[in-house]
């Protein structure tokens, strides 16, 4: 017992005290770095956002014919993504002028519904709504035929590192030809919306904004040429005045008062190309026939290109 006492008082007090005094720093360095990192400024914990990449699309390959305008009807200048978390809708990025790739970004944890505008005018561009309903509401003046960049807007629905937005474009291509030495030379599109729907409103009736209608003529022979969606509705349908030459009548007009399928009115509906062969049989009257496809030829060209700025 004496032995275990002497060896305990054998060791040097003051390395004893500071042995002690160290301990308790130890103990104590967890208590001070924590109250240190609290007079930092607070930042958010790491899952509460999450590192994806956003790429664009188009709808699957349906027509391989290849048109020399489709570089300018798949073209991607500018991007505007929105992200949804159940609650609130945010602007995460606005790109102008993306390259193949995809586009890298922090979002917040809880987004898992993601919005894009593409090409949308500047107008449409400054629009900043704080909602699914004012986004879904948003228009776009249509007042003649898109050219070059075509209005498109997409949603995908991803809670991983890879979002894949589809995109539709907004507006309708038409496709006119004339059969039996028909030639055209012009059309003049009549009453169609002069504003459309930047996304589709999803519902089994074609919805229309009320933003009154507007015309334009397209020139030179089997024109292609560019529509916002409509009704089929009498008094509302779109109509088109085609004017040409026939071989044996000069020249003759034909007014396409509204589009139908064995009989039933047909709507003019978004990402759709529809396809119309006139053929003369008197100077007033004429055969009409057409075919609607989806306007999906190829993959969209035009992926986002990483950041070269963005910062883990």
């Amino acid at each position: 017992m004496m032995n275990s006492i002497w060896i305990q008082l054998k060791f040097p007090i003051p390395l004893l005290i500071k042995s002690l005094v160290m301990k308790k720093l130890v103990f104590l360095l967890p208590i001070i770095s924590f109250i240190i990192a609290g007079c930092k400024e607070p930042r958010a914990l790491p899952y509460a956002e999450r590192e994806v990449v956003i790429f664009f699309s188009s709808r699957s390959l349906t027509n391989s014919l290849l048109k020399a305008t489709e570089a300018e009807e798949n073209k991607i200048a500018r991007a505007i993504i929105f992200g949804y978390d159940g609650q609130n809708l945010s602007k995460l990025k606005d790109i102008e002028n993306p390259s193949p790739g995809g586009e890298k970004l922090l979002v917040p944890g809880k987004i898992s519904i993601f919005y894009a505008i593409v090409n949308p005018s500047d107008g449409l561009a400054l629009a900043n709504p704080q909602s699914i309903s004012a986004l879904k509401a948003l228009t776009e003046d249509f007042a003649e035929a898109p050219q070059p960049s075509f209005l498109m807007s997409g949603t995908a629905v991803s809670e991983s590192f890879n979002v894949n937005i589809e995109l539709t474009r907004a507006i309708a291509k038409i496709s006119i030809t004339g059969e039996n030495d028909f030639v055209i030379n012009s059309v003049k599109v009549v009453n169609t919306p002069a504003e459309g729907y930047v996304f589709s409103q999803g519902s089994e009736s074609l919805s229309v904004p009320d933003g009154g209608t507007t015309e334009y003529e397209i020139t030179g022979d089997n024109p292609e040429f560019y529509v916002a969606e409509n009704v089929s509705d009498a008094g509302k349908a779109t109509k088109f005045v085609v004017t040409g030459e026939t071989l044996d009548r000069g020249t003759a007009t034909y007014t396409i008062s509204q589009l139908t399928l064995k009989g039933t009115p047909v709507n003019i509906v978004r990402n759709n190309w529809y396809k119309i062969s006139i053929s003369p049989i008197t100077e007033y009257e004429y055969d009409i026939t057409f075919t609607v496809e989806p306007w999906t030829s190829v993959e969209i060209d035009g992926h986002i290109i990483p950041d070269e700025n963005f910062e883990e």
